[in-house]
């Protein structure tokens, strides 16, 4: 008798955009890359469809790795953004509080040298006698953080003011001429407060 050679299975054809895709998805911690591996894992499922299932698994961590390093850098990307805005906002925030002192104290003239040509005395005198009709401040101001100007290279600044018989929200554009903040347009708006109803029996 002769013995008979054992069958052996096919070897599955080799899914080498699949290796691909897991490689640069171990690199994706570089930016750009992980959208490589997106890229090559979406063709490495692709294919293994057609070779039977060859480097699907690779090609599945490959597409996770590269949507999760995306993720990651934007939100890197946008608290670096971010920060930078808020660094740039300080001097605005500083003037805001500046200006408002100023126009507290009926001292409209130095605080008109904080604003551009856009904002006049009158407007000033008439805000100066509002925050005298509203009394003095029962605690101090707080700003809210500063944020950019759609369209302006400049910067939007919001304080808190707790007058007597108000609290107003004062929200003032600035922009930068020569690297001095200079006040555009303000406005102040009652502070919303949130009532809540009771419960209905």
């Amino acid at each position: 008798m002769t013995e008979m050679d054992s069958p052996t299975s096919p070897a599955l054809p080799t899914n080498r955009a699949a290796n691909v895709a897991i490689a640069a998805g171990l690199l994706s911690i570089i930016p750009g890359v992980g959208l490589v591996a997106i890229v090559a894992g979406l063709i490495a499922g692709n294919k293994s469809r057609v070779s039977g299932g060859a480097g699907r698994g690779r090609a599945f961590f490959a597409v996770v790795l590269g949507i999760g390093s995306l993720f990651i850098w934007a939100m890197l990307i946008g608290a670096l953004l971010e920060g930078r805005a808020r660094q740039r906002a300080v001097p605005a925030v500083n003037a805001t509080k500046k200006f408002i002192m100023l126009v507290g104290s009926g001292n409209v003239r130095d605080a008109k040298a904080l604003t551009t040509d856009a904002i006049d005395i009158d407007k000033l005198t008439d805000t100066a006698e509002q925050f005298a009709q509203w009394g003095t401040f029962t605690g101090d101001i707080a700003a809210y953080a500063g944020k950019p100007l759609p369209h302006v290279d400049g910067v939007q600044v919001e304080y808190r003011l707790p007058f007597e018989k108000t609290v107003q929200i004062f929200s003032g554009d600035w922009v930068f001429i020569d690297g001095q903040p200079r006040l555009t347009a303000y406005t102040l708006r009652p502070e919303e407060v949130e009532t809540t109803q009771p419960a209905k029996k």
